[in-house]
């Protein structure tokens, strides 16, 4: 490597400029020191030594520069010419020392000019190379991409023939890479096809689709998900999920194909639908079977009623069964329910308006029960006592309220905000008896509406007015299922099966929402 290359590769810029401008300086300060011992030695025709510096800058420079220096050249050998004196014979010296600093300096200017094209013609190469190594460095990622990817890549060009297949597409179709590239997609396609479905009838129709296809580029499955079923060579039968999107290289239109084999996601997801299908099946199975067990306790206290002759115990029993038909009544709802996690209050609480009536032989032209609930759903262990309580305010406003066959109406109504649900039973009867303290009384009723209202954490007021109006409000409850419809817009965490209700749980509240223990003490 020349002195030069050396410079050009291992100095900066700034180094480079200090250097050649140095250069110059040392090769003009020789010419000007040397010139008048070397003319005394040699004569006139030492003045064409002028054409070093000259030849020098243009080198380093370019022409403009040289042609400077030479004129500046001409002036300092002149000066020099002059001091060391001519002896009479100045044309001749010029003629000595100009004719040959003239032809260097055109020699000057072609070496300047050559040195300006190659120093050109090296960054063009320079900057080619450059270019030629990121394209091979964005070849190579391109290529680790495409093969390091999980997903099959596909691409094809305007002939519908084969460009790119990656070993993930190998692994999926069994066809290798030197055997798919180069081959249209259609014989692909038929290849792993069975012996039947290849004909040649099959052959030139998958042809014609594809033709169709690159030639309009249109197609409803273009850039859209579509899933498949083949077989691949070794006779396994494969899901994929491909999407196949269009682009363009140097105007030729091509198109890609990204496949992701999905039959192990599939047939977990199976797996998953018949597991779901057999727990709903069971759970259906549980409510009913819950449902019938209550039914058989009420019928076992209404055969147990038939030997029992005291009024006043008759109308226990036939309490006790009501509450027992209430329950079931939440477990028929939900046997009957698309959705098994949470009870519709609005069927049920008309379900249970209609057995009371039922039960109690009410004459619906005599007192009108009419029911007005939002679309709330809650879960088994908010829903059955809720339905306990508007069991036993509707029953005590059934009995009480409308002595003497006076006619009237009973009113259910339950709404529901963001955070709280408001039940409301009210009937515009005689009203309660007055001094009647509704949260210290002796009655088992108005006792389990108190303490089902403290099982739902909620408050128990009674509104001024005619006839009687109770108010519950309580809020959703946020851990132990809940759901409301589109006009509170909440869904809260579904109520845990009967099956995983805990000791602690079923010692606080009891099995069915309510603390038992309480129950039975408030029992006369």
């Amino acid at each position: 490597m020349t002195l030069a290359g050396l410079v050009r590769r291992y100095c900066t810029p700034r180094r480079r400029r200090r250097i050649h401008a140095g250069a110059c300086m040392v090769t003009w300060a020789a010419y000007l020191v040397l010139f008048a011992p070397l003319y005394r030695a040699a004569g006139p025709g030492v003045a064409a030594l002028a054409a070093l510096p000259v030849l020098l800058t243009a080198s380093l420079y370019g022409i403009v520069p040289g042609i400077a220096a030479a004129l500046l050249a001409d002036v300092a050998t002149l000066l020099l010419l002059t001091s060391v004196g001519l002896d009479g014979a100045p044309s001749r010296a010029l003629v000595q020392w100009a004719c040959p600093a003239v032809a260097l300096l055109v020699v000057a200017a072609g070496v300047g000019r050559l040195r300006t094209l190659r120093n050109r013609l090296a960054s063009q190469i320079e900057e080619r190379r450059n270019v030629e190594a990121a394209l091979e460095r964005s070849e190579r990622m391109f290529r680790s991409v495409v093969e390091q990817s999980v997903d099959g890549i596909v691409l094809i060009d305007d002939q519908a023939r084969v460009t790119i297949w990656n070993a993930a597409e190998e692994r999926i179709t069994g066809i290798s890479r030197s055997e798919a590239l180069g081959q249209h997609l259609a014989d692909l396609q038929l290849s792993l096809a069975t012996e039947e479905q290849r004909t040649p009838e099959a052959r030139a129709r998958l042809q014609e689709v594809f033709q169709r296809f690159i030639s309009t580029g249109e197609a409803p499955w273009l850039s859209k998900p579509m899933e498949r079923e083949f077989r691949s060579r070794d006779g396994k039968k494969h899901t994929v999920q491909s999407i196949i999107y269009p682009f363009s290289i140097d105007g030729r239109r091509m198109y890609g194909s990204i496949n992701r084999d999905v039959t192990e996601q599939r047939r977990a997801e199976r797996i998953i639908e018949a597991s779901l299908r057999e727990k709903d099946v069971l759970l259906r199975e549980i409510h009913h079977r819950v449902k019938n067990n209550l039914q058989i306790i009420a019928s076992l206290l209404e055969l147990q009623g038939d030997n029992i002759s005291d009024p006043q115990a008759l109308t226990q029993l036939a309490e006790g069964q009501q509450r027992i038909q209430t329950m079931a009544l939440v477990h028929e709802n939900l046997y009957r329910s698309a959705d098994l996690a949470y009870v519709n209050l609005a069927e049920y609480v008309a379900d249970l308006a209609e057995q009371l009536c039922a039960t109690r032989g009410v004459q619906s032209e005599r007192i009108e029960v009419t029911v007005d609930v939002a679309d709330v759903r809650l879960g088994v262990d908010t829903a059955i006592p809720c339905g306990l309580l508007i069991n036993e305010l509707v029953s005590n406003s059934l009995k009480h309220a409308f002595p003497g066959g006076r006619a009237g109406r009973v009113r259910v109504t339950m709404r529901h905000d963001h955070e709280h649900i408001t039940l409301e039973v009210s009937d515009d009867g005689v009203g309660l008896p007055p001094g009647l303290d509704h949260r210290a009384t002796s009655t088992l009723g108005l006792q389990l509406v108190n303490l089902l209202t403290e099982q739902l954490r909620g408050q128990l007021s009674l509104l001024a007015g005619p006839g009687t109006t109770f108010r519950i409000t309580f809020p959703l409850p946020a851990n132990r299922g809940a759901a409301v419809g589109a006009e509170g817009r909440r869904l809260a965490t579904p109520a845990p099966s009967m099956g995983a209700t805990s000791t602690a749980d079923r010692t606080a509240d009891g099995p069915y929402g309510w603390d038992a223990q309480s129950a039975s003490e408030a029992l006369p």
